[in-house]
């Protein structure tokens, strides 16, 4: 990947049923947004550099729990 890079994850925390959209769920990937904390629609995106996780093509799991734990947050899988 070119440019500056980053990974994000979007955990929705309002339900939209006409949407299939649930609180809870995850959403996993790549974004050249700067890295911090965006509100966005439903949830909340949290967007980190790709420097956390050191190895060239890391599982969906890797970076979910990279990130969220970058910012300190508890991932519900967790509990």
């Amino acid at each position: 990947m070119k440019g500056n890079i980053n990974f994000f994850v979007y955990v929705v925390n309002t339900d939209v049923p006409d949407e299939n959209i649930f609180s809870g769920e995850v959403g996993i990937g790549y974004t050249s947004i700067a890295a911090g904390i965006c509100d966005a629609p439903y949830g909340t995106m949290y967007i980190a550099p790709t420097s956390i996780i050191p190895v060239k093509n890391p599982s969906e799991f890797m970076i979910r729990k990279a990130v969220l734990q970058y910012f300190g947050v508890q991932d519900h899988m967790d509990y």
